[in-house]
């Protein structure tokens, strides 16, 4: 018995013996961690208020952690965090942290400042050269905030609330190569009330973005002016749009962002719910530059892009368009808008893409259209086609009357178009059939119908066209002019030489 209870005093002696020494080692340890922390790199001051080693569980605690450069003509950041846990560090990962392997990270609220420096060249990252592989079975971060600056130090943009999450995270000397330098088994993320300065006219702002690997789906996104479009008016010289757009939901699939030749790729992108508004101040003077057609733009955008399908349902556009000074602007309305867009992208062998769009003219017309071309193809060749069906045409009055001063009554049954053309010229066939086609001319000041001229206007007019007939049309593009000028000029040619 005796034996035994000396046995027992010196297993008890030993553990606390063992517990004291693994307590001086982690306060050693705690302080060589701190020392490392605030001289790991010459262009930034760490701070922290304590550091906290546990060998036992193999983790660290740092509390309250603030990391600033201290070269602000270069890019630069500003971080502050709650606190810093790290899981699985061994003795090694502290004294020789270039290969690091851990169990857990996480971050509790931090903050983050990025400062866009006026000294654009790069400076030398001499921590991700000494890294040769970095591992993290599992990274949480909570409640992070993120703002950049540009060198005036205005807000280009901000992330009010950030929470990401990685499982099996890796960097190390091949995926530092590419475009995204680190690889994943799983990846979630949850951004809300992010805010974007597009430019100096528009804002983007989305309430909340969430990710779970490859797929994206991003509710609430806006694109706003920063003016009113009474304000903006004295900020532009020439003609240019002011837009408002509206999403209400968004979802991105099978994301892709590391191929090689490809910047962005997807497999299908769904929009649901858009509303798009545009206006457009005529009274200002032209825009007399080229406008490209959609497959120039396309194919020189400075960046690829490859996604093989966007589907648009549930969706809207207005374009409002004023020539005069008093009263309200034309208006043209596509309301129930539903269209397939396949293959955007801008690879040496594009193939075809191809539009296909469903929708409601002006509250009272269905309108499709099969609208396709080739983005490689340098000519910029496209084909159009598509029908409208039972059109009541006081309804477009609400574009003809404040733009035109004139007003029509009855109903085009159907028109058919199939255009062909290029950035230089295009030809095709306008079929139509309408019945009770009528005009009236307002006066300028929109209280009255000119009997006379309205008249003499419907003179020339037929007022039925029950039996359809072929019109062959070819229009010059006005290289000033957009895709849709030319469009349109193509469909007013075969009108009219309908109708007259």
């Amino acid at each position: 018995m005796g034996r035994f209870k000396s046995l027992l005093q010196k297993v008890f002696l030993f553990i606390f013996i063992t517990l004291i020494l693994v307590f001086l080692t982690n306060i050693g340890l705690s302080l060589l961690l701190k020392n490392k922390i605030e001289n790991i790199d010459k262009e930034y001051t760490i701070n922290i208020k304590e550091a906290k080693v546990n060998i036992l569980t193999q983790s660290i605690t740092v509390n309250n952690i603030v990391i600033n450069s201290s070269k602000k003509e270069k890019d630069s950041l500003y971080l502050e965090t709650a606190q810093l846990y790290i899981n699985g560090i061994s003795i090694n990962d502290i004294l020789n942290p270039q290969n690091i392997d851990l169990s857990n990270i996480e971050i509790k609220s931090p903050r983050i400042i990025i400062f866009k420096g006026e000294d654009t060249t790069s400076g030398n990252n001499n921590t991700l050269k000494k890294l040769k592989s970095f591992k993290v079975k599992e990274i949480n971060i909570q409640n992070g905030e993120i703002t950049y600056l540009n060198f005036k130090r205005d807000t280009t943009w901000h992330i009010e609330k950030v929470n990401l999450k990685y499982k099996d995270f890796r960097i190390d000397s091949n995926t530092i190569k590419n475009r995204l330098p680190y690889k994943y088994s799983e990846q979630i993320a949850d951004l809300k009330n992010m805010q974007l300065k597009m430019n100096e006219y528009q804002k983007l702002f989305i309430k909340n973005l969430s990710l779970k690997n490859t797929k994206a789906t991003i509710q609430n996104l806006q694109i706003n002016p920063e003016y009113s479009k009474q304000e903006f008016q004295t900020k532009i010289t020439k003609e240019k749009d002011w837009i408002k757009l509206n999403v209400k939901k968004l979802i991105i699939n099978d994301i892709n962002l590391n191929e090689k030749e490809i910047v962005f790729g997807s497999k299908h992108i769904a929009i649901d719910s858009a509303s798009l508004y545009i206006y457009r101040n005529k009274l200002l003077p032209d825009q007399t530059t080229y406008k490209p057609l959609y497959s120039k733009m396309l194919r020189e955008l400075p960046f690829k892009i490859n996604i093989d399908s966007v589907k648009i349902k549930n969706s809207s556009i207005v374009y409002e368009e004023r020539i005069h000074a008093e009263g309200k602007p034309g208006r043209l309305e596509f309301t129930q808008f539903n269209s397939l867009i396949k293959n955007i992208n801008n690879k040496d062998n594009s193939g075809i893409t191809e539009l296909n769009i469903q929708t409601r003219f002006m509250n009272s017309a269905t309108f499709h259209v099969n609208w396709s071309f080739e983005v490689a193809n340098t000519a910029d060749y496209f084909n159009i086609q598509g029908k409208l069906l039972s059109f009541d045409t006081s309804y477009a009055n609400k574009f003809v009357t404040p733009n035109l001063n004139s007003k029509a009554e009855g109903v085009i049954n159907s028109l058919d178009f199939d255009i062909k053309g290029n950035d230089i010229i295009a030809h095709g066939d306008i079929e139509m059939k309408y019945e009770g086609l009528k005009f009236e001319i307002i006066n300028k000041d929109k209280s009255k119908v000119n009997k006379f001229l309205s008249s003499l206007a419907n003179l020339f007019v037929k007022k039925n066209k029950k039996v359809p007939e072929i019109k062959q049309i070819e229009v010059e593009r006005d290289q000033q002019k957009s895709f849709f000028n030319y469009f349109w000029l193509c469909i007013e040619e075969g009108v009219m030489a309908t109708i007259l």
